[in-house]
């Protein structure tokens, strides 16, 4: 299982608000979020491919 360490500093789950708001700090969660970017399937994505780890703020 891979983790990314993220901030995110919006809502999570609305279309592109989790690529707008998360930054990613391995190359794969890095490209993960690039496809996010292009596609909008933040969900489908991020769910089947890696896990995402937000911290409370």
């Amino acid at each position: 299982m891979k983790y990314a360490s993220c901030i995110c500093l919006a809502g999570v789950g609305e279309g592109s608000d989790v690529a707008a708001c998360v930054v990613a700090v391995n190359p794969t969660a890095k490209k993960i979020m690039n496809d996010v970017k292009s596609t909008g399937s933040n969900r489908i994505l991020l769910t089947e491919e890696l896990y995402i780890s937000l911290p409370s703020i």
